[in-house]
């Protein structure tokens, strides 16, 4: 090899690790960011359950309530 391949050689180097660095660097920082968005559905959809089974209960305690007044 000739010092002049050397020459080109470094800088052809050096850019593919760097843009292999940004790529390794952006892919972990999306498959956390999709972690981070399923871990988020979960929570949402469980929490939407618990409101509807909140929202049965209260009409469940109003009718009773209301069944109660009446006796009265």
């Amino acid at each position: 090899m000739k010092l002049e391949d050397i020459k080109t050689f470094w800088p052809i180097l050096c850019a593919v690790v760097v843009l292999s660095g940004f790529y390794y660097t952006t892919q972990l920082r999306l498959d956390q960011l999709e972690n981070d968005v399923a871990t988020l559905q979960h929570r949402t959809e469980a929490v939407e359950l618990r409101e509807k089974k909140i929202e049965q209960d209260i009409k469940k305690l109003r009718k009773r309530n209301t069944g109660r007044k009446h006796q009265k």
